[in-house]
Formats: C-alpha cells, structure tokens, sequence
C-alpha cells in the first residue's frame, strides 16, 4: 500500500528543523502503515545495503520506502522491491530538462506549448526517474538523461519489470515504481492519511514517535 500525508505543518520552521520535522513525519508514516498491514507497533531495526537502500535486517519480507518534501510525505510498503517519489511541482527549466531527460523525452517538451502542461512533465519525469532508482538502489550510479519514461508516462510497465503509477497531489507529484513478480502488475492506489490519524494511532500504541 502506498500513504500519502499532505501539507506538513512546518512554515515556521528552519532548514534544519524543517528537515527533522519531515523526518520524523516519513518515520510516523511508515509505522502507520506497518501497523495496519503487518500489527507492528514500534518501528524495526533499519539497516542500509551498500547502495544506501534502508532496509529491515528482521523482516526482509517487508519492503518500503519513503520520500518526503514540503508539499507531504509519501511511504511505500510492499512485498516486492519498491521505490517512492513526492516533488512540489517543478518549475519548468530548460538546463534541468537536459540535465535529466532522455532525447525521446525532450521530444515531448518541444510538443508542448503549454507552460503548466511541461511543469507536469518536467515533476513527472524527475519523480520516476528519482522512484526507479531508489527501487532498484543504484541511486546517482546511473544518468538521469539515459532513462526513457516516454513510453510509461501514464503509468504502466518500464523496462519489462517495473510497474509505474504516477498521481498528482494539492501542489506535488507522486511516483512509485514497484517490481513486478512473474510479469505480473498489481493494483496500486494511494490512501491519505492526516496528521491526527497517525497522532492517535501511535500515542494508542505508546509509540515515542510524535507528528507535529
């Protein structure tokens, strides 16, 4: 299942505190989630592959991931290798358009007169570039621009073993890419969930972890 927390309270918060504020929101999250999929009531050992990818050592069954950001928190939880974006909307920029988007991809940009409609593109390619490689953990290992997602922009299958959903929030874009098993998709949907949802759950659960 995949949870989406939107508008993290925190516009009077500094870099760093806004940082820590989101961290503990994406970790509030995923024991949210772990709680009504799985009955865990405290967050498990997390450990890191050598590409980075967190992990759970106790429960290798268990995969996840989370990304957050100003516009909210996203958290990935599944039994197959998965990888999760949230961006606010990107401006549109040439330079980052050559930066990170494939000649196929640029393409599209060039077809389309619309400012609002290349901002989309430009979230919704950096958000699955970003999604895929935090599945496959091989993050900055391989170029942006070398990834073709014209084909999947609508969601669906890339490179023959990753499904793709994309869905737009308030004010960002969401990205997951799950690895499929057998060739097989399946239905993925995102649930929202509010600050107060995750507050009550875990004070029930006596969790030392707070939402602000």
């Amino acid at each position: 299942m995949i949870y989406l927390l939107e508008q993290i309270a925190e516009e009077k918060l500094s870099g760093r505190e806004k940082s820590r504020a989101q961290s503990e929101a994406a970790r509030g999250l995923l024991l949210f989630g772990l709680f009504k999929e799985y009955g865990l009531c405290e967050l498990p050992k997390v450990e890191r592959s050598e590409q980075g990818k967190p992990y759970f050592p106790e429960y290798p069954q268990i995969k996840f991931n989370y990304s957050h950001c100003g516009a909210g928190i996203l958290c990935g939880i599944s039994k197959h290798e998965i990888g999760v974006d949230v961006e606010r909307r990107i401006p549109f920029n040439e330079r980052l358009v050559k930066y990170i988007c494939h000649e196929n991809e640029k393409q599209l940009f060039i077809d389309t007169e619309s400012l609002a409609l290349k901002e989309r593109l430009l979230t919704r390619f950096w958000t699955a570039k970003e999604s895929y490689l935090k599945c496959t953990g091989t993050g900055i290992r391989i170029r942006m621009d070398e990834l073709d997602f014209s084909k999947c922009m609508d969601g669906g299958i890339f490179q023959e073993e990753y499904q793709m959903y994309f869905e737009e929030g308030q004010d960002c874009g969401i990205a997951v890419c799950e690895k499929m098993k057998s060739s097989q998709m399946t239905a993925i949907s995102v649930k929202r969930v509010t600050a107060k949802e995750i507050t009550r759950q875990i004070c029930r659960e006596n969790s030392n972890i707070k939402i602000k």
